[in-house]
């Protein structure tokens, strides 16, 4: 009979188990699914933008539409490529835990091979669709290219396209016979689709337009100010107009008044749909309406509190109150005329009028954008020669005027396309010139906005300066270094800003800027990182707010809890530092976390910091671990007596990489942690505050000893600051030429009590014992040959 082995029924058990649990190494079936169907989505959708550009049209805005199609397919692609990477990188661990294949001839158990096949077809699966997603990316990105080279090539030619000059009497008259036409057609479209919903119409509830403006008039102009009084906020209403309170009204005003204006707009639309009116000539009507208008509501808003016609003291520029009227009416008018040509110029294909319509258009906008911008410009600068002479108040726009060279130039260039006959190009010009002045006049308000706001953080007594110390109870140099790096970050982020809003404007599909952008915020790959600007930015500001709440953290522990206890301060030293490291620790993973960083390639980073350790850190590195040691061990604690090599004194602060000593002198000493830990130190106050002081003291020979040292003793013993156990000594501790010299040693509870305690037992001892006994200047050697004779005379006697 044989043997029965447990080890055998043990092996059959766990090979069962392992082939009963094959089917959970596997990964999801639903989520490949799920993947190869949003792969050949995509495919469909980038073929269908591909293969039918007619769905779209050949304008520029139609071509916009189709680049921003293929753009959303593009991202869709990445964004579902990498989130096959997962999975993907799980199965190739499953695929790797099994191990590699047995050779030729060897045979594995059949639930290891049909997990190994399993997991070989979700691999293969997996990467395809990966591919398939890469291929759609590089498919899109080519058809993005050949559209922008179309697009240019058409802007190229539609611009430098000549035609009929400006004083072609022709094209006015195609300008006169095509407004009467575009203004029939609007007409009769707008009183059919009227007729047609004539039995559906309320009239009623068109009032809802005047009962919300006035309700909007009644919550700024009443109910607002008397909220605000009643809160109290009329106490911090600013005596004196100052600098950052103009620009402020600029930036605040604005604002509102796009608020407005939307509202507006909101409550219009309510109406009209509420009455009826909204059909689809009405609403297209409103939105062209509104597109023409919106340009003169947000531009003349901004002239308007840049020159405050009625408000000299807020004024941003060099001009008087006339001057300051007329330039914002020319602004208004300019947007105006600019919004509703490049409005009308749309409708005007949508109504299939004559492309000599559109083109006569463009050249009447274009004269009038001339006429408007260069009067405006002719205004700025007469008057800022002048009021700039008089010096009776600062501007913060007065470097405008080094641009106005080259906006006259272009305003020069614009004119003669106009009279050679180059519409389109004057168009282009004159249009952007307008928007770029006012793109100027934008971030040059929002620069000096910062700059007077960082200004202010300095100052001890603006709002701005009191609540950033309230908030932050950071000292001055700590502020100082939070305005320049508030200045830094200000004046690179509208740097980036203006210069991009200027090349996206002047450059349109000349160069393909929204590419560019679109590749920065995608970000690039370190690696198996992805740093990219949005990133980076939710990485500073998880890691900003994880210091501030690591910061009010400390402070409210060190307030609340530790200055609470009875706890030595050493050990609240230890406290509030373990907290700091363990908050600034916790802030930096959680900000790398938000960049994308994985920590499972930690091994990588070790590795990557071992190295820099090993040739440049070590020392730093050192320190930091020293310090550690420090807080952990504590050897040396915050208000220790300590001597060191390099010097004596208190110790004041324990930091990451070295420990501040303040001397007896007020000096301060930065000694490397590592010196602490490695050298000799002497601690005054390691164990106890328990500290001796000895006091020396002569008297001449002929004084009593035996009184002396009663004496010497109860003076000693009498003292309020001197421990009972272990007592006072005072010995004779030497009888020399000088005379009978004592010592007097004791303890006291507080060693830094003992230099004031050796000054009290000096004066009590010169007020007890009378001068005459107490030691003279050393006698000349004969004298004291002769006494010592005489001395020994007396013995032998």
């Amino acid at each position: 009979m044989r043997r029965f082995r447990p080890s055998f029924v043990i092996g059959l058990l766990l090979a069962l188990a392992f082939v009963w649990s094959g089917p959970t190494f596997a990964y999801d079936e639903t989520t490949i699914l799920a993947a190869e169907t949003d792969a050949v989505t995509l495919q469909q959708e980038l073929r269908r933008l591909t293969t039918l550009p007619n769905n779209f049209g050949t304008t520029d805005e139609a071509m916009a539409q189709q680049r921003q199609a293929l753009e959303a397919v593009r991202a869709k692609a990445l964004s579902s490529s990498d989130n096959v990477s997962g999975p993907l990188g799980e199965v190739r661990t499953q695929v790797e835990q099994l191990g590699k294949p047995p050779a030729d001839g060897q045979q594995e158990t059949i639930g290891i091979a049909q997990q190994r096949r399993q997991l070989a077809a979700q691999l293969a699966r997996l990467e395809a669709v990966q591919k398939n997603y890469t291929l759609i990316n590089v498919e899109a990105e080519q058809a993005q290219g050949r559209l922008i080279q179309t697009q240019r090539s058409q802007f190229l030619q539609r611009i430098f396209r000549p035609g009929r000059s400006i004083l072609d009497p022709r094209l006015w008259l195609n300008m006169a016979t095509g407004t009467a036409d575009f203004w029939r057609a609007l007409t009769l479209r707008l009183n059919n689709s009227l007729a047609n919903n004539y039995s559906t119409l309320n009239y009623s509830y068109l009032a809802i337009l005047p009962a919300g403006l006035l309700g909007l008039w009644l919550l700024a102009t009443i109910a607002l100010p008397r909220m605000a009084t009643a809160l109290g906020l009329q106490r911090f209403q600013p005596r004196r107009e100052s600098g950052l309170l103009r620009l402020w009204r600029v930036v605040w005003g604005v604002g509102k008044l796009l608020l407005l204006a939307y509202l507006c707009y909101f409550l219009l639309r309510i109406s009209l749909e509420a009455a009826g009116l909204m059909t689809t000539e009405l609403q297209q009507f409103t939105e062209f309406a509104a597109r023409g208008l919106m340009p003169a509501v947000l531009q003349g808003g901004i002239a308007y509190f840049v020159t405050s016609p009625n408000y000299p003291e807020r004024r941003l520029i060099a001009i008087d109150n006339p001057a300051a009227k007329l330039l914002t009416i020319l602004v208004v008018l300019a947007s105006l005329v600019y919004g509703f040509g490049d409005e009308i110029s749309k409708l005007a294909g949508n109504y299939n009028l004559p492309v000599s319509f559109t083109i006569s258009q463009s050249a009447f906008t274009s004269l009038g954008l001339i006429i408007l911008v260069g009067f405006g410009l002719l205004i700025v600068r007469r008057q800022a020669a002048k009021n700039l002479a008089d010096g009776q108040q600062p501007y913060f726009l007065a470097w405008f005027l080094r641009l106005l060279p080259v906006l006259w130039i272009l305003l020069f260039i614009s004119a003669l396309a106009l009279i050679f006959g180059f519409i389109a190009l004057a168009y282009f010009i004159a249009g952007n010139l307008l928007t770029t002045a006012i793109l100027i006049v934008v971030f040059g308000i929002l620069h000096a906005f910062a700059d007077a706001l960082a200004k202010s953080m300095m100052s001890t007594e603006t709002r701005p300066g009191v609540f950033i110390r309230q908030v932050s109870g950071w000292t001055e140099q700590g502020i100082g270094r939070l305005v320049l790096v508030f200045r830094t970050i200000a004046d690179a982020l509208l740097l980036v800003l203006s210069v991009s809003s200027l090349l996206a404007l002047w450059t349109v599909v000349l160069f393909d800027f929204s590419d560019v952008v679109s590749s920065i915020s995608e970000g690039f790959k370190l690696g198996n990182i992805t740093i990219s600007p949005s990133g980076l930015a939710v990485a500073f500001l998880v890691l900003a707010l994880g210091i501030l709440a690591t910061r009010y953290f400390t402070r409210w522990l060190d307030r609340r809890v530790l200055g609470e206890t009875q706890l030595d301060k050493g050990v609240q030293n230890s406290l509030r530092a373990a907290t700091s490291y363990l908050g600034y620790f916790l802030a930096a993973a959680f900000s790398l976390s938000a960049a994308g960083v994985e920590f499972s390639n930690v091994a990588l980073v070790a590795g990557a910091l071992g190295v820099g350790i090993g040739f440049g850190l070590q020392s730093i590195v050192n320190n930091f671990v020293s310090g550690l040691i420090l807080l952990a061990e504590r050897p040396v604690r915050v208000g220790d007596w300590v001597a060191t090599n390099d010097g004596e004194g208190i110790v004041k602060k324990i930091n990451v990489r070295s420990t501040e000593i303040e001397t007896f002198d007020s000096c301060t000493i930065i000694v490397p942690n590592s010196n602490l830990i490695t050298q000799a130190v002497r601690n005054w106050t390691h164990r106890d505050s328990v500290g001796r002081f000895a006091v020396n003291v002569s008297f001449n020979h002929h004084a009593d000893a035996q009184f002396l040292a009663r004496t010497l003793y109860d003076i000693v013993a009498n003292h309020p600051k001197i421990m009972r156990h272990p007592g006072p000594q005072v010995q004779l501790a030497k009888i020399s030429t000088l005379g009978l010299e004592f010592d007097l040693r004791g303890h006291a509870t507080d060693v830094f009590d003992a230099a004031q305690i050796a000054s009290d037992i000096r004066m009590a001892i010169s007020k007890a014992i009378p001068a005459a006994m107490f030691s003279s200047t050393l006698p000349p050697a004969p004298a004291i040959e002769e006494a010592v004779a005489e001395k020994r005379s007396r013995k032998t006697k």
